[in-house]
């Protein structure tokens, strides 16, 4: 897939986009997010909506970044509760599209989403908050 995304990348003279088809260190990942404007979680449609979320996601938030979340079931409604970005079925190329373009043109309300997934992370989602829910479940079974 890597090979065939670069070639159109470059047919179409696209400046605007990046394939990394290379493992990179967590800096390196931290710092490639930081640059986009938004991030893309793009999961296949099994025919049933996703049980499980994915750890992208919460990278993605936690460099507060807005979410394009193609995906139904649990990352769809996390990514709606969190109010952290606009979600699209998986396939509609159309939606995505436009979701791409509706947070290009509303620079503000992209920020928004990207604040309050970051704002999710850091009040709920810290290893120390997840730390001391462990120790307190830990702590119940005695």
């Amino acid at each position: 897939l890597a090979p065939y995304l670069k070639k159109r990348v470059e047919e179409l003279k696209l400046r605007n986009v990046k394939i990394v088809d290379k493992i990179l260190s967590r800096e390196d990942v931290a710092k490639l997010l930081s640059e986009a404007d938004a991030l893309i979680l793009p999961l296949r449609d099994f025919g049933r909506p996703y049980l499980g979320i994915s750890s992208k996601l919460y990278e993605y938030q936690a460099v507060g970044k807005p979410i394009i979340c193609c995906a139904e079931g649990q990352p769809a409604e996390y990514v709606k509760e969190t109010n952290s970005g606009i979600v699209v079925k998986p396939g509609d190329h159309k939606a995505l599209a436009d979701a791409i373009l509706y947070l290009k043109e509303n620079r503000e309300f992209a920020e928004k989403l990207g604040a309050s997934g970051r704002r999710y992370v850091e009040q709920r989602l810290s290893i120390e908050k997840i730390g001391a829910s462990m120790v307190k479940a830990i702590l119940s079974c005695f």
